[in-house]
């Protein structure tokens, strides 16, 4: 929903309902968007029904959730100072910076642990959450057998980096170690400043192809990428064609680090590798990394599950933010309603 209907939507709730105090939760974007002037306007708007607020930024992974997710929580007491101790805090950057500084985060947490991704693993986990046979076959040829080579590893085609791309599984057919070259060369370059700024990069002419890759027989092996469907051509112009939809998986979660933020539309998509087997992260543990114990039920459909856990907010960061809210404001809180 669009901010500003979601702001007059809790307006017209705080006007009716006047609570002594209020806790909204949002993604960390709502600090940056339109430069900062939607939070302010949120914010005004709160001081004008008569809250003082206050807001913080918390990393779920700072709450004992080996989870990777930063939320702004803004909070708000009517008619008082709002009073908070908890200061915003960003975290590990990604997995990859959590995991170089796990020790010192342990050495310098008092109140919570850091679990990784092994914490929440389950031990027997069903057949249908393993990846499929011609899945693992495809990821095979690219680890060699050594399935833990894809720890921390992303499956998308727009990226290079710590990625496997589709036509390293020959998922839209085999292709030769020359053409895989010339994929990575294209994903790499054509994000580059001298090609355009586009996020994802620009498509490029042949002219520009070939000042970072120039071979011989360069027309029969692009022409030979788009008849695989792997590469496609607008004006002259050409790009990758990204299949990510087609992995059975995403993003392989480094079991010794934290998860990359669940979302609605991909927690079903996340995996991991376990005693050597690839598969997806189940139901029960997409929950744990959003800090819900173990005896919270849930729902017998997996697809409304995942989906719910991507919406869901991380339990023990809500609650510590919330009690912390309490104890420094229990005063406020607790005054009763003005008659009348």
């Amino acid at each position: 929903m669009p901010p500003d209907f979601l702001r007059r939507f809790v307006e017209k709730i705080l006007k009716k309902h006047k609570p002594r105090g209020i806790f909204l939760e949002n993604v960390r974007g709502l600090v940056s968007h339109d430069q900062g002037r939607t939070l302010q306007t949120i914010l005004h708007s709160l001081n004008e029904l008569g809250y003082s607020t206050s807001y913080v930024l918390c990393n779920s992974s700072n709450f004992g959730v080996p989870q990777n997710r930063v939320r702004i929580y803004i909070l708000g007491i009517l008619e008082h100072e709002i009073q908070s101790t908890i200061s915003s805090d960003l975290g590990s950057a990604d997995s990859h910076t959590f995991k170089k500084g796990q020790n010192q985060l342990n050495l310098l947490s008092t109140t919570y642990s850091h679990p990784v991704v092994r914490d929440i693993l389950e031990v027997d986990v069903a057949h249908r959450y393993y990846c499929s046979t011609d899945f693992i076959s495809r990821l095979d040829k690219v680890v060699q057998g050594d399935f833990d080579q894809l720890h921390g590893k992303r499956l998308i085609d727009t990226r290079g980096g710590n990625s496997i791309h589709s036509w390293d599984l020959g998922i839209k057919g085999e292709c030769s170690e020359l053409e895989r070259q010339f994929m990575d060369a294209l994903i790499a370059n054509r994000r580059k400043k001298i090609f355009g700024t586009h996020q994802d990069g620009k498509m490029l002419t042949k002219q520009q192809i070939k000042t970072f890759f120039d071979v011989s027989g360069l027309e029969q092996l692009i022409q030979g990428l788009i008849q695989k469907g792997y590469l496609k051509c607008v004006d002259g112009k050409y790009n990758p064609v990204c299949g990510n939809m087609s992995f059975e998986v995403f993003k392989f979660l480094d079991p010794d680090s934290i998860s990359i933020t669940l979302t609605s539309s991909d927690t079903h998509k996340l995996g991991v590798v376990q005693k050597g087997r690839p598969r997806r992260i189940t139901p029960r543990e997409a929950a744990r990394l959003q800090g819900f114990p173990d005896n919270f039920i849930l729902h017998p459909k997996d697809t409304a599950t995942y989906k719910q856990m991507g919406n869901a907010v991380s339990v023990p960061a809500v609650k510590a933010v919330l009690q912390d809210m309490f104890e420094q404001n229990f005063q406020a809180l607790a005054l009763k309603k003005h008659s009348g």
